[in-house]
């Protein structure tokens, strides 16, 4: 549309609407051409795995299959067609996102445009500590690194996160969340431990004696001590140097955007990619009805990820504490897709809880989909003067 005046608020469906014309046009004038440079350009492909997006989010399900096939040039996107589209070489599917094959369009930056602390991965990264060459003040959850560590060879671990100032010594530290009454969960923090050969920790912590006892639950190995009383869930990880917290927090730092052109502040940040469009088509296929469908592209990543498939036989997701095949589709997502932007609206849009009950300068809840903090507001200057005062909803 070119008419830019605004005479009323247009509807959330009206919205929609207009975005689903404009990236099909974009796509239909894009299609036969030649994207002009590296994927900072915009092509067919970038509208078209958009386009997946958005119809995901409308719960247009057989148009995100759909679009997806259409992209896979009309076929029904097999599994080695669809897995031909990720990049290989995923330890450097970041750093070198403006070439990617599997980069479908990113926002392009040179070393010329590199913004020091300024930057987007100064956020997440620092190689010389926190306020170094980056500020590194947003690490990753207890929840998020229990899921990447059930498969230590998950190639995603090496490429996307690192562990400050560790001690490479074989000693690990444990650490739990500490309830001190206030809104948030501090971390209690031992380092320096040495893991028996049964698996067990013993350490000392604020002049009392713990033994960390390691259990399998559902397939993989959780640690608990006996704290005030009560079974305690508790984390052992490689051991740090004092270096290697901050407000007693580990520092896991995230990659996904440093070290481009050998700067570690810079990055590409990649806007859409094959990646995501995999796992779009896995979750509408799956609420079309096709879960052998919604399983194959699920195993497509994980394939790719260096760690085992879900199947009928020997590894059963039924077998590994997920209730359906939803929480399947979306635990891939929040390992893929990390740190990317898909993580709340996944949640939320699924009508499921953000569950934020870890340790970490937030407050410890559960954040409901229905929850009035969620919408984004209307700006108040553009509001009408009448309304000034009430929930901008």
């Amino acid at each position: 549309s070119t008419d830019f005046s605004v005479t009323e608020r247009a509807t959330v469906g009206q919205v929609y609407a207009q975005v689903v014309e404009d990236l099909k046009e974009a796509a239909r004038l894009m299609k036969d051409g030649k994207r002009r440079g590296n994927n900072g350009f915009i092509g067919y492909e970038a509208a078209m795995g958009l386009l997946s997006r958005v119809y995901l989010y409308m719960e247009e399900y057989d148009k995100v299959i759909e679009t997806v096939n259409t992209m896979l040039t009309g076929s029904a996107g097999d599994y080695g067609n669809i897995a031909s589209k990720l990049d290989s070489n995923y330890s450097t599917l970041f750093t070198n996102a403006r070439t990617s094959n599997e980069v479908l369009w990113c926002v392009a930056h040179t070393a010329t445009e590199d913004k020091g602390t300024g930057s987007l991965g100064s956020m997440y990264y620092s190689p010389n500590g926190t306020g170094g060459i980056g500020w590194c003040e947003h690490y990753y959850s207890d929840t998020l690194l229990e899921l990447f560590e059930r498969y230590p060879e998950d190639k995603r671990q090496e490429a996307q996160y690192e562990l400050y100032d560790t001690t490479n010594d074989g000693l690990v530290m444990v650490h739990w969340p500490l309830d001190e009454g206030g809104a948030f969960r501090n971390n209690a923090v031992v380092r320096g431990v040495t893991k028996n050969a049964d698996g067990t920790c013993n350490f000392t912590y604020s002049g009392k004696s713990y033994v960390a006892t390691p259990e399998v639950i559902n397939g993989y190995t959780e640690y608990f001590i006996t704290y005030e009383g009560a079974k305690t869930k508790v984390y052992v990880r490689p051991n740090v140097g004092l270096k290697g917290l901050r407000n007693n927090y580990p520092i896991y730092m995230q990659k996904k955007y440093s070290n481009q052109d050998g700067l570690s502040n810079l990055s590409s940040p990649i806007i859409v990619r094959w990646g995501e469009v995999v796992l779009n088509r896995a979750e509408a296929r799956l609420k079309a009805g096709d879960e052998a469908g919604a399983l194959a592209d699920v195993n497509v990543i994980r394939t790719r990820a260096g760690i085992p498939v879900w199947n009928d036989t020997d590894h059963r997701w039924q077998d590994h504490g997920y209730a359906n095949l939803l929480e399947v589709v979306l635990a891939e997502r929040r390992l893929e897709l990390c740190f990317e932007g898909h993580r709340a609206f996944d949640t939320w849009r699924n009508k499921m809880s953000m569950d934020r009950r870890f340790a970490g300068l937030h407050t410890w809840e559960v954040v409901e989909y229905t929850d009035d903090r969620i919408p984004f507001q209307i700006p108040q200057d553009e509001l009408n003067v009448n309304d000034i005062g009430q929930n901008p909803r």
